[in-house]
């Protein structure tokens, strides 16, 4: 995928959650390093940063991906374009993997924290908590989720279908109507 086309999905909500924005957004790094026309360092760094900032402007409040990617760019103190392409995409690649083995290890811890008869209550759209609602459903445990729709862009209404796939009943509530989720 280009980094144009990723910046699009990331900017027009494709892309849901912010683990799974942070990941697409350093993946499209290496994409920006593999793909630049510029030899020397100094113009890479320049399509580097160029691209990060083009990724912060598509979603301003995300701080996951804000952090990923100034993580991604930090410390790229090299004199050889072909090392500072090494190091960036293994610096993505540490990024992805810290993502994976993280929501593992939450989703297992989490989903121990739900028991028969709970009601969960969610908020927008989270990667890492659906995770958590698979590994508790996986475990045979009865519960319900409730959930709100978020407001103006609806991402809870995308969380409410995809707990509704998983098997578990949901019930959606307007955001006015969160206090009596």
């Amino acid at each position: 995928m280009s980094f144009k086309e990723t910046v699009d999905r990331i900017k027009n909500l494709e892309v849901q959650g912010a683990e799974n924005v942070a990941i697409e957004a350093v993946k499209s790094l290496k994409e920006v390093v593999k793909d630049s026309k510029s030899k020397n360092m100094s113009g890479i760094l320049a399509d580097l940063h160029h691209a990060k900032n083009l990724l912060f402007l598509t979603r301003p409040t995300e701080p996951c991906m804000r952090n990923s990617l100034n993580y991604v760019m930090h410390d790229l103190d090299y004199d050889d374009p072909i090392e500072l392409t090494k190091a960036i995409c293994l610096k993505v690649d540490e990024v992805i993997e810290r993502f994976d083995k993280n929501q593992r290890i939450i989703a297992q811890i989490g989903s121990k924290k739900i028991g028969n008869g709970t009601v969960v209550f969610t908020h927008c759209h989270s990667s890492t908590i659906l995770e958590v609602l698979k590994q508790a459903k996986k475990q045979n445990k009865k519960f319900e989720v409730h959930n709100t729709e978020t407001r103006p862009l609806y991402q809870g209404r995308i969380t409410a279908r995809e707990i509704a796939k998983l098997g578990i009943p949901v019930t959606h509530f307007v955001d006015a109507a969160a206090r009596f989720a």
